[in-house]
């Protein structure tokens, strides 16, 4: 299974014995541990470090340590690292009743991303809208308040007197409270 990096290079996953050894080794990481697995793929950190090792032998090749790979892999390029590395990881599983429960949670993983990506693209103008009627009506009491028209002392003043007088409400001007 291939992907390419942000830089276009392409690079090749394979999950093997090596590269489970490697992980367990290097990452503490049991990719025999199905729920682990599908952990690691939903953490983009881990999920870099691992396809790291899945790519060790080409990266030494090409002289790319760890850290500049993870600098390799962003967006769209992690994206479709996760999907090959999962094929690569579904073309490992001996047992192919096991590999055809990975291939199905990676389908409705995928499923729900796109029903993700399409309730926000739904509700994407409605969102931009609310958050500029916040951000105007801000600008406006910045405005406002640079302009004096509420002074940030008066602001507090007046936020003080109402909290005290939430607290205070019950007490008259006669009662014992006050005339110490």
């Amino acid at each position: 299974m291939q992907f390419t990096d942000i830089k276009n290079n392409t690079w090749t996953i394979e999950v093997t014995v090596l590269t489970c050894k490697r992980a367990k080794k290097w990452l503490e990481i049991d990719l025999f541990d199905l729920e682990q697995f599908f952990k690691i793929v939903q953490d983009p950190i881990t999920l870099c470090d691992l396809l790291y090792v899945t790519c060790k032998d080409e990266a030494d090749k090409r002289g790319v340590s760890d850290e500049h790979f993870g600098g390799l892999l962003a967006g769209r390029a992690i994206r479709d690292a996760r999907n090959a590395l999962m094929e690569a990881y579904i073309n490992f599983i001996p047992d192919p009743a096991a590999a055809e429960k990975v291939r199905v949670i990676r389908e409705k993983y995928e499923t729900v991303g796109e029903k993700i990506l399409q309730t926000l693209d739904k509700r994407m103008p409605m969102i931009l809208k609310q958050l500029e009627n916040a951000t105007d009506q801000f600008i406006q009491e910045l405005g406002r308040e640079l302009d004096g028209e509420i002074s940030p002392v008066a602001h507090h003043a007046a936020s003080s007197t109402h909290t005290n007088r939430n607290i205070t409400g019950n007490l008259s001007m006669n009662s014992p409270e006050l005339s110490e």
